[in-house]
């Protein structure tokens, strides 16, 4: 466990809090079976000596880890992990895609945060230049098992968006009920990054400021290439899992 631990890392000057980087190291510990539920993490002195960082740091990861039930603290023994049921994620393949998102509705529950037409932000234009000067914005919280993992912000041309309303969109997914409104949606393009947490994201994801988040964006286009939607999802990245089947065969 130690050399498995020492191989992570933790780093300074690296966008990251130090106390995050241990919080995160530890809970993959967990997570990948390194540190099995009854085994004993190491000692507060000794993570700190080990990763050069202080044991106030140290306390901090700790404490995480105790809110969120993942370890028990038991005074003048140490630190133990605790038995986690296996988390649940939200699983996307990039060959089913649609069959996936129409899945939300039924494996997801979501907070309405945004629902309204705005000027089309810039950055919209940026990358789709033939987008309607006028959108409709809708950003939601989608909650897996009541946990939060993904903040999505779909912005549509109005000229489709007038014909959406709250009632219409419910929990289904944006491009969902537009399908249902006789959009055909027919190519698109995504980009993955990764993002620090603001403080918005933060608040909503349920996460500490700065906490790293997988960022997709992608773009629909309808049969005739027309702008459909533009989309952002913000996930918590241990909550998301995008396979991407490979084929050799061709090549």
């Amino acid at each position: 466990m130690g050399s498995s631990l020492r191989l992570i890392g933790i780093g300074r000057n690296t966008g990251v809090a130090r106390y995050h980087q241990l919080y995160t190291a530890l809970s993959d510990a967990m997570t990948n079976g390194v540190l099995a539920p009854g085994a004993a993490l190491p000692s507060e002195p000794k993570l700190a000596q080990r990763h050069g960082i202080s044991r106030t740091t140290v306390r901090r990861a700790l404490a995480r880890l105790e809110k969120e039930g993942r370890v028990e603290r038991k005074r003048g023994s140490g630190t133990y992990v605790r038995g986690q049921p296996r988390l649940t994620l939200f699983r996307v393949r990039a060959d089913r895609f649609l069959h996936d998102v129409r899945a939300l509705d039924t494996t997801t529950t979501s907070k309405l945060l945004q629902f309204e037409h705005i000027d089309t932000p810039p950055h919209i234009s940026e990358v789709m230049p033939d987008f309607e000067p006028r959108s409709l914005v809708i950003r939601r919280t989608r909650f897996i098992d009541r946990i939060p993992f993904v903040i999505a912000t779909s912005h549509v041309p109005e000229s489709v968006g007038g014909r959406l309303t709250r009632r219409k969109l419910g929990n289904e997914a944006v491009l969902v009920a537009l399908q249902r409104l006789g959009v055909r949606p027919s190519s698109g393009e995504q980009v993955m990054t990764a993002v620090a947490a603001d403080g918005i994201a933060a608040k909503a994801l349920r996460v500490p400021m700065g906490s790293p988040l997988l960022r997709i964006r992608r773009t629909v286009r309808d049969r005739r290439g027309r702008p459909v939607e533009h989309q952002e999802y913000l996930y918590r990245p241990e909550r998301y899992e995008h396979r991407v089947p490979l084929d050799f065969s061709r090549n």
